[in-house]
Parts: structure tokens; sequence; C-alpha cells
């Protein structure tokens, strides 16, 4: 006994021959075989597509997170990129975007640059954390604390500089070595 329903290109098919059951639904992708207790499952054809459906904004946010979750999806939402070479431009194109967007939140947070200050964090970013992260995987804050302490220490204390005043010298060593100079010209001053 052999029934075939064909609706929308799809296939549901079932036969039955000397007491054992074969069911083909190919709208599933799913094929089995049944004989007794044992059944067979043959591998699924390509997933069915759906069209995406629409989700109306909550009203329980506020205002502002209304029109984040309201925005329309980025350019190219659904890459997924397999190797660094494919994520840089992925990462480029993110940051050119994000970069454009910079001095208007500066101006709009009160955010005043400070070369010196940024220059330390620069170093920091460069010279510590971006090591340090690649060698460890941290469990607590403290033990980041500690590693960032002793980086410091090796900063300011073992390690030479040639900047202003410094001409390669260790910074604890410039201070060392300017602290006389400071005291006299501070008391010249009171």
């Amino acid at each position: 006994m052999m029934t075939n329903t064909r609706s929308r290109n799809r296939f549901f098919g079932s036969v039955a021959l000397g007491g054992v059951a074969y069911l083909a639904l190919s709208a599933t992708g799913f094929v089995a075989v049944a004989v007794g207790q044992t059944s067979v499952s043959a591998p699924a054809l390509a997933p069915l597509e759906v069209p995406a459906r629409t989700i109306p904004v909550p009203n329980t946010v506020s205002p502002d997170m209304q029109k984040i979750i309201g925005a329309p999806l980025r350019a190219n939402w659904n890459i997924q990129p397999k190797s660094g070479d494919e994520w840089k431009p992925v990462a480029e194109a993110g940051a050119a975007i994000t970069m454009k967007n910079v001095p208007g939140m500066r101006d709009r947070l009160k955010v005043n640059f400070e070369p010196k200050t940024e220059r330390l964090h620069n170093t920091m970013l460069n010279e510590f954390y971006r090591v340090a992260f690649r060698k460890r995987i941290y469990e607590t804050i403290n033990q980041l604390q500690a590693d960032l302490d002793a980086w410091v220490a090796a900063y300011n204390e073992a390690r030479p500089h040639q900047g202003r005043w410094c001409y390669g010298k260790t910074p604890m060593r410039t201070f060392l070595d300017t602290l006389p100079i400071a005291k006299e010209k501070s008391i010249q001053a009171a």
C-alpha cells in the first residue's frame, strides 16, 4: 500500500510492505525506516528557510533604549568570519564608524584630551595589558593588580627611559637625582 501526496513541492509518503513501515517526509528533511524496534534515519536535507518576523519595540524601557532596540540592523550583521584575516576588514569597518562619532561624544560628554595621560594609557595598553592578557587568564582583579604593580615598578625603577630629563636613566633615578634641586627651589620660593 503506498500513499503519495504532493503539496507545494513537498512530498509526504509512506509504504507498508510485509510488516515493515517506511515513512518519508522531505518537507522536514527526515527519512525513517522502522522494522519492529529498529529505526534508521537518513541525513537531513537543507533546512527550510522561513521569513523573519517583525518584533515590536517594548514600551517598558526608556525612550533612548527604544531607539536602540528599534534601530535597523547594521550592514552585514550576519557575517561570521572564520579567520583573523577575514575579521580584520570587519573590525576596521566597525572602528571607522565608531571613530567618526568620537569627536561628538567628547564634546557632548565634556571629555578633555590630556596628551601625557593618554600617552601613559597607550603605553600601559601596549606594553602591559596586551602582553599580560595573552600570557595569562586572570581569575580575580587582585591577580591583575599584582601584575600591574610589578610592571609599574619595573617601568619606573628598572627600565631606562629616553623621555624628557631622563637621558637614559630610570624615572625613579631621575626623580632621586633631582630631589635636592627641587627641595632647594621650594625653600627659596617660600
